[in-house]
């Protein structure tokens, strides 16, 4: 039987903080793409794509910098 293909959304801002800024500091450069495979079951489904979404916080610019840094780093992150 084929797999379904599963295509995988991250809020990006949201996954910061709620998980990553104060519960998971050392995650903060996490594979997006690896977290996605365990979100799966890998026996019925495959993932097809992984997109990351979030907001910049424009308003604290060394912040923002950052975050565009991940936001690059998360090109790979999202790949198999």
């Amino acid at each position: 039987m084929a797999k379904i293909r599963v295509s995988v959304y991250i809020d990006g801002f949201n996954l910061y903080h709620s998980t990553l800024q104060h519960t998971h500091p050392d995650c903060r450069w996490l594979n997006l793409w690896e977290l996605s495979k365990r979100l799966i079951n890998p026996e019925s489904e495959e993932i097809a794509a992984v997109y990351y979404f979030s907001a910049l916080t424009t308003w604290i610019p060394e912040r923002a910098k950052k975050h565009l840094l991940y936001i690059g780093a998360a090109a790979f992150f999202t790949q198999p």
